[in-house]
């Protein structure tokens, strides 16, 4: 707070110093409570440190939060604010260079399915010859089923789509290692291309 050190009889120089300290006062109110709000809106005990630790949803409860959000989903991550964003002809581009065998992560409700570019012939690398899909959630790989099916997207007869429930924090490495027994010797050991 800034205040007038001088005192003086005259009506003028204490109005002047009355309007001195008031805008004193409100200059360092409005601070006072900006600051004030800074320190509501990212509370220390918000902030991590090294010694505390952070903890996610579980498994189970991403599978039923997904399955949950799975029928309006693409509201969310697609649609018109995602155009108007970019983020669709970001993706895209994106997806278009991916070619051979594409395994995507957290596959959801197939947004990216009409959006890959498929090889011309079986032993090309013009575009994804196979495309693993995994998630998570039940409701969101039939939500990409449905997705796929009703695509005006013409998918070659050699490219195999599949479509793998996995939590992908803990089963990929079992899933699709080289020396796993759970999947077929196409997608066994490498992808050319993942999408997360």
């Amino acid at each position: 707070i800034t205040t007038n050190a001088s005192t003086s009889t005259s009506a003028s120089a204490s109005a002047s110093t009355s309007t001195s300290r008031t805008a004193a006062v409100k200059h360092h109110d409005r601070r006072t409570l900006f600051q004030d709000a800074a320190a509501f809106v990212i509370p220390a005990s918000l902030v991590l440190s090294p010694s505390s630790p952070s903890h996610a949803i579980s498994s189970q409860e991403a599978e039923s939060s997904y399955n949950q959000y799975a029928p309006t989903y693409d509201t969310l991550d697609g649609g018109s604010v995602a155009d108007s964003l970019g983020i669709e002809q970001a993706r895209s581009k994106i997806l278009q260079l991916a070619t051979g065998k594409v395994l995507e992560i957290g596959a959801g409700t197939g947004l990216n399915l009409g959006k890959y570019k498929f090889a011309s012939s079986p032993g090309a690398m013009d575009g994804v010859t196979s495309l693993t899909l995994v998630d998570i959630s039940p409701g969101m790989m039939a939500e990409a089923k449905a997705k796929l099916s009703s695509l005006n997207v013409y998918v070659p007869d050699f490219v195999e789509v599949a479509f793998v429930k996995a939590d992908a924090t803990k089963d990929l490495i079992h899933l699709f290692s080289a020396e796993s027994k759970s999947t077929d010797d196409r997608d066994r050991g490498y992808f050319d291309t993942v999408v997360e």
